[in-house]
Order: C-alpha cells, then structure tokens, then sequence
C-alpha cells in the first residue's frame, strides 16, 4: 500500500511507504514582465534551454523547493531568492547582459554554475555547483554562511575579473576541480577575495593564480603584485 501524503497534515508511521512524485510543471520557458513579485513553490520551470526564465526589470521571483532545468536570469534591476532548489543550469546576475543592477540569492541549492555580471551581486549559502562560479570585472559575490562546494568542476572553480569583489564569511571548498596552469581559483587584476576560512579545492594543476603567478592555497593571504590582486584574511 502506498500513501500519499500531503504536507502537514499526516504524520508517516513506521511500515508506511512514502511515494515521491515529479513535481507539476509550470512552464518551459518563463519570462516575468516589469515590476512583478512572483512566489513559486514545488515546481518544475524550463526544458534545458540557456535562458529558460527571465525575470525582468524591477520584478522579484521567490521560488523554494523548485527544479529548474534551463538557465535563470536576473535581468537589469531583477532580483532572485532561491531556496532549496535543484537548477540544472546556470544562474546569473545577468543586468542588461554587459552588466548592471540585479541581484541573486541561493540558498541550500544545487545549480550548474553561477556568473555575476559587472555591477551585479550575489548572495550565497549552502550551495554545490557542478561548473565554475565566475565574478565578471565589477561584480560582487559573498559566501554569507555556510558554504559553496565546487562538485568536480572541468575547469577552474571560482573565477574573479578585473576589480571583482568576493568577501567569504563562509567556506569556499570543493573536489575534483581541473584548474590547468591557471589555477582552481583565479583572482584578476585589481580584485579582493577576503576569507575567513582559506579555500581547499582539490584537484589536479596549480591551486590559485593571481598576480601573473600561480600559487597554493597554504601559501594565502597574497597582498596585492603586480596586478594588484588580493587574497587576504577577512
């Protein structure tokens, strides 16, 4: 016998069977127009594509416990909380696309990857990515708890552009990561990363890149060089 049960409302006792069903697909492409506060709970969005849901300007999208199969956008002034959902694209803070005003915040998900276009920010917790986390060149990002895990990324795990911003109250860790000759961290020029716990990555090539050099992790903080990056203690 299989019960269904609804949340809330049944307590499960011992010998029952628990059945998981596929949650209700809202829709394959979503775009939220101008100035809309959407709340979106236990559904599916997006068929793969790279820009599946877009919220646009001015617009907010709440959505917990969500599987989001496409790309998600935070487009000029948009904004994104996410809790507890599975995105098997990417999510980015993406402005007008060249840059500018939007916002994500994730916390306790699963995504493929996360980019913070200039000007953008993101606010994470909790979260696995299976690709790089990159700060394009005036982005801000900030581990706010918890921590980012990069789970066996093909390439370099955490990318910082020119004068981007990474402030790390929480843990930047992750397995598996192919850094190559650049690094499984790179910080651009003119960047900060501030940390209160250095970052273990492992993988295989050099551990971080900075500076027009290569470095280790046990070799942090990196003050400044010749391109003015820095790595250094919060």
């Amino acid at each position: 016998v299989s019960a269904l049960y609804a949340v809330d409302t049944v307590i499960p006792q011992v010998g029952d069977t628990i059945e998981i069903v596929e949650p209700l697909t809202l829709a394959q492409k979503l775009k939220i127009g101008g100035n809309c506060n959407v709340f979106l709970d236990g559904v599916s969005l997006g068929n793969g594509g790279d820009h599946d849901v877009q919220i646009a300007t001015g617009s907010k999208l709440w959505a917990s416990g969500c599987a989001i199969t496409g790309g998600l956008d935070a487009l000029q002034a948009g904004a994104v909380e996410l809790t507890g959902c599975a995105c098997f694209g990417a999510l980015r803070a993406e402005g007008d696309g060249s840059g500018g005003s939007s916002r994500l915040d994730v916390r306790g998900c699963h995504t493929r990857g996360i980019t913070v276009r200039p000007g953008g920010v993101a606010v994470v917790s909790d979260v696995v990515t299976s690709s790089e986390v990159v700060v394009e060149g005036g982005g801000s990002l900030s581990i706010a708890s918890g921590f980012v895990f990069s789970d066996a990324p093909a390439s370099t795990a955490l990318y910082l552009g020119t004068a981007a911003r990474l402030d790390a109250p929480g843990a930047l860790n992750g397995r598996g990561a192919v850094g190559g000759a650049a690094g499984r961290v790179i910080a651009g020029p003119g960047s900060l990363f501030t940390y209160s716990a250095k970052p273990n990555i492992t993988g295989t090539g050099a551990e971080l890149g900075a500076n027009k050099t290569t470095a280790t992790f046990a070799s942090l903080p990196i003050a400044g060089g010749t391109s003015g990056a820095y790595i250094v203690a919060r």
